[in-house]
C-alpha cells in the first residue's frame, strides 16, 4: 500500500500515532525510498501534519492515510485546530 501511495506523490512525510503497536517510521522508509526520493520522517502526528500544510502549495493536495489510530489522530488535530489556521480544505 505504501509503494502504491508514494508511486503518485511528490513527496512524504512518514510519522507514528501513539498507539505502542505502531510501526516505526524508520521501518517504512527503506520500502518508500523505493519510490519516491522525497522523504522526511516526523514521529508526532500533529507535527507531521502542521509541517505538511505549512509546505505544501496552496493548490496541491494533503493525503493523509495510514490505520485508524493514525487517522484518528489527524482528525482529533483538525478538530482542535482554529479554522482561520487551516486554509485548504482537508479531506481525512
Amino acid at each position: 500500500m505504501l509503494k502504491t501511495l508514494c508511486s503518485i506523490c511528490n513527496r512524504a512525510i512518514l510519522t507514528q500515532p501513539k498507539i505502542n503497536r505502531a510501526l516505526p517510521p524508520e521501518k517504512l522508509y527503506s520500502a518508500a525510498k523505493e519510490v519516491i526520493a522525497d522523504i522526511k520522517i516526523i514521529p508526532d502526528v500533529s507535527q507531521a501534519i502542521k509541517h505538511a500544510i505549512k509546505t505544501t502549495p496552496e493548490n496541491d493536495a494533503i493525503c493523509i492515510a495510514g490505520s485508524l489510530y493514525l487517522v484518528g489522530e489527524a482528525i482529533e488535530y483538525f478538530e482542535k485546530s482554529p479554522a482561520s489556521s487551516i486554509k485548504k480544505q482537508v479531506i481525512v
